[in-house]
Formats: C-alpha cells, sequence, structure tokens
C-alpha cells in the first residue's frame, strides 16, 4: 500500500536545498520515520552553532509545559545576535488540535517571516498522523500557506538495505539482503528502531570475532525491544520534549521494564552529556563510555545552549531515584516516572 504523502510541502531532500541557500523560514516537521526527522533538526542546529553565539541563538519550546502562544510571539520577536539566524524549535504544539482562533493567530504571526528567523515545529507522530482527513481540516488549511510542511515517510526497503548495510559496513561486518529483510520486518520499517538494533548486532559480531551478521544472529537479538525503548526514552529526556518522554515510559511500565534498567540508562545519558559539557572530545567520550560517533553528535547537538549546571542537578535525582529504588516500598514505577518527568523539564526550555 503506497504511503500517506500531503500534496502539499517539500519532501525531506529539499531540506538540503533550503539549508544550502536559503534556511530562515517557518517549518513543520511530522510523519512516521523519527530518525530522519532528527537528522535534519540536527542540521539546522548544527547551521546555528556554526554560525556562532548558539547559547542566544537556539530557543527551545515545548507546549505540553507552560508554554503558549504569548511565548512563541516573544520568542519570535527576538533578533539574531552576533550571527545570521536565530531558531526557534517548538514541540507539542500540534497543529490539528489548534482552536481556529489560534490557528488564525498564529498564521498572523507568520506573515511577512523575516529571513533571519527559523521556526521548527516538530510534531510526533501521533501529534499529526499520516491521514489524509486530518490534513484536510481547517487549521492546516489555514496554515499551509505560512508553513513549509516538511512529511517524513518510512523509507522504501531498498533504501533500508543499502542504509543498514552501510552502518555495518563501518565496522566492517557485511549482512545478506535477505538478512537484513528479516530485520526490517521486525523492526516495523522504521530506521530508529533499526539502528539501534543493527549497533546491538554489530557488538554482537565484534566480540565473536564474526564478520558476518547471519539469520540466526538476528532471531539472537531482534526480538525484546526494550532496550531500545530505553535509549528512545532518552533522547526524548535529552530533547527536554514531555510528552514523548511521558509515552516512552508508560510503554516500557506496560512491558514491566525493571525501573533499575531505566535508572541506569538516564545515568549513562548524563554522564554522557555532563562529559561533553566539560570539553570531552569524541574519542575520550568512546573511551570512557562506549558512546557511538552518531550519538556523541546528537548528544552534542542536543546541548547547545544548555548549562553544566542542569546536567548535575538532573544527575543528582537521579543518584536519588537509585537509592529510593533499592531502599524505599514506595511504587518504583512511580518513583522512576517522577524522576523521568522532572529531568526532562530541566534538560527542556530555555537555559
Amino acid at each position: 500500500m503506497a504511503q500517506f504523502q500531503p500534496s502539499f510541502g517539500i519532501r525531506p531532500a529539499g531540506l538540503k536545498t533550503r539549508l544550502k541557500d536559503a534556511p530562515g523560514g517557518a517549518y513543520l516537521f511530522c510523519g512516521p520515520e523519527e530518525l530522519l526527522k532528527r537528522f535534519y533538526l540536527g542540521k539546522f542546529v548544527d547551521l546555528i552553532e556554526k554560525e556562532g553565539m548558539a547559547d542566544f541563538n537556539l530557543a527551545r519550546l515545548d507546549f505540553s509545559q507552560d508554554v503558549t502562544l504569548d511565548d512563541l510571539e516573544r520568542e519570535l520577536s527576538v533578533l539574531p545576535v552576533m550571527a545570521p539566524h536565530r531558531l526557534v524549535l517548538c514541540r507539542s504544539l500540534s497543529v490539528k488540535d489548534l482552536k481556529q482562533e489560534d490557528a488564525q493567530r498564529l498564521a498572523e504571526m507568520l506573515e511577512n517571516f523575516p529571513e533571519d528567523l527559523i521556526l521548527i515545529l516538530y510534531e510526533e507522530e501521533e501529534e499529526l498522523p499520516g491521514d489524509k482527513r486530518v490534513f484536510g481540516k481547517k487549521t492546516i488549511a489555514l496554515l499551509k500557506e505560512k508553513l513549509t510542511f516538511c512529511y517524513f515517510p518510512l523509507q522504501d526497503e531498498a533504501t533500508l538495505i543499502s542504509w543498514s548495510k552501510k552502518i555495518l559496513a563501518r565496522d566492517r561486518i557485511t549482512a545478506a539482503d535477505k538478512v537484513i529483510r528479516a530485520m526490517i520486518r521486525l523492526c516495523d520499517g522504521r530506521m530508529v528502531i533499526l539502528r539501534g538494533e543493527l549497533e546491538k548486532l554489530a557488538c554482537y559480531c565484534l566480540a565473536k570475532g564474526k564478520t558476518e551478521v547471519m539469520e540466526e544472529d538476528v532471531a539472537l537479538f531482534a526480538r525484546d525491544s526494550r532496550e531500545f525503548a530505553a535509549y528512545d526514552l532518552c533522547d526524548a529526556v535529552l530533547a527536554g520534549a514531555m510528552r514523548p518522554a511521558e509515552t516512552f515510559f508508560q510503554n516500557l511500565v506496560r512491558q514491566k521494564t525493571d525501573p533499575l534498567i531505566l535508572s541506569a540508562a538516564l545515568s549513562r545519558l548524563l554522564t554522557n552529556c555532563l562529559l561533553i559539557l566539560e570539553g570531552a572530545d569524541e574519542k575520550t567520550v568512546a573511551e570512557l563510555t562506549g558512546l557511538k560517533e552518531w550519538s556523541y553528535r546528537n548528544y552534542s547537538r542536543a546541548l547547545y545552549g544548555k548549562k553544566k549546571e542542569k546536567v548535575i542537578q538532573a544527575l543528582e535525582l537521579v543518584a536519588g531515584l537509585d537509592r529510593d529504588l533499592k531502599n524505599s516500598a514506595v511504587d518504583h514505577d512511580l518513583l522512576c516516572e517522577k524522576t523521568v518527568l522532572s529531568v526532562t523539564r530541566l534538560l527542556g526550555g530555555q537555559a
């Protein structure tokens, strides 16, 4: 069955040209392929970092917290500081659920949008699903002339096979097409899940001295998704994205994930963040914690404009969670949820 693709807006590849020639403007990122959304968001963040003064020229707003359209309007009125562009990143502003008057107000904000400003409305799949009826709503019709809609669909099998082979090749490991197809089916065709499984298989093969992934290896590793989901939770926490963090956490609870696993994952996340904020380079962090190259880049981007003190405070919260999980009779899932949301709130918003 053909995937949904809006009849308006641009495809992800069109963002490459925008980034090179004219990055300014208002964008809406949506669709089911989370990895590609993160990749292109990272490119915009990289642009701000390279231009300079990222601490001032990158603003993050999360409408699942106490953020309103007044806050967004205020951020859009701020000029770049000693750099060509300023980026405002908004999460959880679901355009399909906006009241008509709020959609009208947002449209008015986007009139005559300045060339030195970049706005990205980042929509999770559940916030703006790929559905023709949803994209036909009046609020979206009002905004589609003001926002550049960029829909990120799941990739076709041939693309996923080629991409998977490149990832494995970094560690000089190969896999037959049929083996990768089996992984694609197990991962529901989603790059963000497939990447985590490929990393696990590469580590396994390196440890065993193997140079090729076999079908039995896939059957051994690509079944239990809890480890991946814990990583996905950490990505949401690092982004300061409250709604996704809460969703991922509840999914892990339903899978009866041991809260100590989540505590350890959060501890690793924050330790890596602290090392990067203290100036450790990619090689040093890899030697100390085993952080992969792509993760180092993602962490660095997410940390632009964030204060080391907040990461230290978050680490203290996680250390307290670990103690409570080992010594307290209070509901462990409740303790863990409270800490996850507190840490996410700390890392989100403005520095």
